[in-house]
């Protein structure tokens, strides 16, 4: 972008030093006289000269926008990507949370089972002990579960950023795109009135 600014930027320039009459002398050219550029073009009128340099930057211009159009496909294919990867994502987390939720009320049971075994002793060691290793277990999935939750959490704010960039990146590469598009408009507008 910053290379299609600064010839763009050269363009103007050129158009700004060189739209003004220059007193040349006798040269083995041709005699003295007032010409459109500094390099003595004694062989064509001012018209001739910006129809040809108008023509030749309005191609370039075109040229220009083409890159940007690729650019922006690019990105919104980017884009598009990383919307879909962060359904998926979002779906993971949903059904993460849905399976922790489903060991705790799985721990509360098993803890209420525990309770009713403590409370009566006589016949129910081997039970209570049962209990104990699934409320154990049941601790031990729970955890990893939140742990699974935690890291696809930190993989969905990764994700949201990098979203957020390709969005931002998106919408200068548009901003830009429109820019080129009106100057290569302008171009071929004075190209136009010079022909």
């Amino acid at each position: 972008f910053a290379v299609i600014k600064i010839r763009i930027l050269r363009y103007v320039r050129d158009i700004e030093g060189n739209n003004q009459l220059v007193h040349v002398p006798d040269t083995p050219r041709g005699g003295g006289g007032d010409y459109w550029d500094t390099q003595w073009r004694s062989d064509e009128s001012k018209e001739e000269y910006w129809a040809r340099k108008g023509r030749r930057e309005a191609l370039e211009c075109q040229e220009y926008a083409q890159i940007l159009n690729l650019r922006v496909a690019n990105l919104t294919r980017q884009y598009e990507a990383s919307l879909t990867l962060q359904r998926a994502q979002a779906d993971s987390v949903s059904q993460l949370q849905g399976f922790v939720t489903e060991l705790i009320r799985d721990k509360t049971t098993l803890e209420q089972r525990l309770e009713e075994a403590e409370g009566s002793r006589e016949g129910l060691e081997k039970e209570m002990r049962e209990a104990r290793t699934a409320l154990k277990e049941a601790s031990d999935r729970e955890a990893r579960g939140k742990e699974s939750a935690r890291e696809v959490e930190t993989e969905r704010v990764m994700l949201t950023s990098r979203l957020e960039e390709s969005l931002a990146a998106t919408a200068e590469a548009t901003a830009l795109y429109e820019k080129e598009m009106t100057e290569a408009y302008e171009c071929k507008r004075q190209l136009k009135a010079a022909g």
